[in-house]
Parts: structure tokens; sequence; C-alpha cells
């Protein structure tokens, strides 16, 4: 459920954008997310308290990894 409410708040940067589709859309699945997680491609990044604040799920295809989804939330996007 974290996960899937900063990657809510990630999507609002999107209502002001040439891309205000993508605001507010779904989460990604929870299975998905468990899978990967389980598999060992998902990474979080925490602020000091603990608290996630980020994350990306990734998937190996044919050998290769990819990024499946990655989400900042709003308060800590772009700190590079």
């Amino acid at each position: 459920p974290m996960l899937a409410d900063i990657e809510h708040d990630a999507s609002l940067i999107f209502f002001d954008s040439k891309y205000p589709s993508i605001a507010g859309s779904s989460p990604l699945p929870l299975k998905i997310v468990e899978e990967q997680f389980n598999a060992g491609l998902v990474w979080v990044a925490v602020e000091s308290n603990n608290l996630p604040v980020g994350f990306l799920v990734a998937s190996v295809v044919d050998g290769f990894l990819y990024i499946v989804e990655m989400d900042v939330r709003r308060k800590f996007a772009g700190k590079g």
C-alpha cells in the first residue's frame, strides 16, 4: 500500500503537463510488485525516519534488466 501511495502521489505531477491522462492512473498491480520483490527486483528509497519516499520495480527479460516502474513522492522529486 505504501508504494501505491507513492506511485499515486508521483503521478499527480502530470495534471499540468501534456500527459494529463497519466495523473491519477491505476498503480502497478500488487501481484507484480510482490513477484518482483520476491525476485529481489524492488528497491525502495527511504528518508531519515525510514519512511519510503520512492521506489523502483525492475524485471529481467532475455537476460536484461528493465525498469517496470519508478516513482518518487513529489516532495522529494528533483533532488538529484
